[in-house]
């Protein structure tokens, strides 16, 4: 039952994903981030709520993802292979060591990360610091990416307001300034870094948002 309700999330998603418009500003932070990486790498960092966006808007890429050990979580794991990523699975309170330590591998591989930085489970917007700990190990940087829709349904008695785009809606994917943690940063600088990353998203759709209206 698991597989085919899988198969069938997965062909509704390829369905909506074909009225889409997506939209890719300052891609050029992508190329930026493999020239600074010995590992021709980089790591994706956005909101948990645009996790279906971040998703539909990169399957021409393939990216390590890290996914939680929920059942909820078992799902997406399955229907990210099916678009032909890489699973990572694990969170802030279930195999947390286990799922940073094959992220930073997976970085080493040359394989992409994308990582929703508030997820799995919140608060909405308070940016978890394992992304700097991969990106201190690996010697990747990190690209805040901002995911607007113009048109979008929102889950709101979720506690990440999940959004969906709806159909035929144009989705603007814009690729932040890189953000890269060096091999001598003290962990005590992560919240600082933490603001940094967070105010780049929030100021990102702050300014994507407004061109709407």
């Amino acid at each position: 039952m698991e597989k085919l309700l899988t198969k069938f999330i997965y062909l509704i998603l390829q369905v909506l994903r074909l009225t889409y418009r997506f939209e890719y500003r300052n891609s050029d932070a992508i190329g930026l981030s493999r020239n600074k990486s010995e590992y021709n790498s980089f790591i994706l960092a956005s909101w948990h709520q645009n996790i279906l966006s971040l998703l539909l808007g990169h399957t021409q890429n393939k990216f390590a993802m890290i996914v939680s050990h929920s059942k909820d979580g078992e799902y997406v794991s399955n229907i990210c292979h099916s678009f032909g990523h890489t699973p990572v699975r694990g969170s802030s309170s279930r195999g947390a060591i286990k799922s940073l330590i094959e992220a930073i591998q997976k970085v080493k591989d040359g394989l992409p990360l994308a990582i929703t930085v508030d997820g799995p489970r919140g608060p909405i917007f308070d940016v978890k610091l394992g992304v700097f700990e991969i990106a201190k190990k690996s010697q990747t940087p990190i690209i805040p990416v901002c995911i607007v829709p113009t048109s979008f349904w929102s889950i709101n008695s979720a506690w990440d307001k999940f959004r969906i785009p709806r159909p035929f809606s144009k989705i603007i994917i814009q690729y932040g300034e890189t953000i890269s943690v060096e091999e001598n940063t003290d962990k005590n600088q992560y919240p600082l870094m933490a603001e940094k990353l967070k105010h780049s998203l929030i100021e990102q759709e702050e300014k994507i948002a407004s061109s709407f209206t």
